[in-house]
């Protein structure tokens, strides 16, 4: 099957096209997934760090009644917890309508260590929610003792929405691309295939002997340059024509004086117009034309090596 250039770039471009929407739909969707995680989780962070050196720690500190620390609590805040060795010391959980709000909150298994170097972990929460939350805690100091953590969460439902806001702009945006990515295509095609098509055909036209054809082609680039140089080749290669038909007809009228010369002298001695006390003269003359058309022969012959080894 015959690809074109034109189909070609069409190809190349569509594969392209796949490409750019597998890496957007794994590798930039990581990538601002991970990005919008760690910005929320820092925002939430910040906000636990204001909520334990500030409330938690004067409501500890019995600084602050626990109505108080609750009106400073923000939408999304849910635990208060202590590392497991210190469970007897925990904040209430307002999450959790059943419990006192004097008596403290215990997440069973929870380990500081779970949420990385970052400071959150994305999950259930130890068995608390039904969907995956964004975790972030940050630790609860009183007189220089650790006694608990404010825990924030933060639905991952909302951040996946937020990814895909983010993903659709980026659709949106890559569409925009290849809509001026195929009218740039298009536009190649005609600044760069229909010359090249232009071309191909009149360089079929010199391969069978028309050399009178010329390319109209007058872009300023290597394909204008190109279309020039078979314009003059085709220019010399019909004045070399015409010089080899001109070449031509000089030898034909070189072989052809002495060969009728030869024929002439030869019937006329045939049929007794030359009388046979002459017939040594032209046979003189006969021979003279003989080493003449060799002469000439061997002139064609040289000639013709010189061209041989010219090319």
């Amino acid at each position: 099957m015959k690809h074109t250039i034109y189909t070609k770039l069409l190809i190349s471009y569509l594969i392209y096209g796949v490409i750019a929407f597998f890496i957007i739909c794994t590798f930039t969707q990581h990538l601002t997934t991970d990005y919008i995680e760690k910005q929320e989780a820092s925002n939430l962070y910040r906000e636990a760090s204001i909520i334990a050196g500030d409330y938690a720690a004067e409501y500890f500190g019995s600084s602050m009644s626990l109505s108080d620390f609750q009106n400073h609590m923000k939408i999304g805040i849910k635990h208060l917890i202590p590392p497991v060795q210190l469970s007897r010391y925990v904040i209430p959980d307002q999450s959790h309508t059943q419990n006192d709000s004097s008596k403290p909150v215990v997440i069973n298994g929870f380990d500081v260590t779970d949420f990385g170097s970052n400071n959150y972990m994305i999950g259930d929460f130890y068995g608390s929610f039904k969907h995956k939350m964004l975790s972030v805690f940050s630790p609860v100091n009183v007189s220089y003792q650790n006694i608990g953590y404010i825990v924030i969460h933060k639905t991952m439902s909302h951040i996946t929405a937020g990814v895909n806001g983010f993903m659709n702009i980026s659709f949106y945006t890559v569409a925009l691309i290849f809509a001026f990515a195929f009218v740039l295509l298009f536009m190649m095609s005609r600044s760069i295939y229909q010359p090249i098509t232009r071309i191909t055909k009149t360089a079929k036209k010199y391969a069978k002997g028309d050399f009178t054809a010329q390319i109209d082609v007058h872009s300023n680039d290597e394909i204008g340059y190109l279309a020039n140089t078979l314009n003059y080749m085709a220019t010399e290669l019909d004045t070399l024509e015409e010089d080899q038909r001109k070449f031509v007809s000089n030898v034909s009228h070189d072989f052809r004086s002495p060969l009728t010369s030869i024929k002439g002298y030869v019937e006329a001695m045939l049929d007794g117009t030359i009388p046979v006390e002459m017939q040594d003269k032209y046979l003189n003359i006969i021979l003279f034309e003989t080493e003449r058309l060799n002469k000439l022969t061997k002139s064609l012959i040289d000639l013709n090596q010189f061209g041989h080894h010219g090319i």
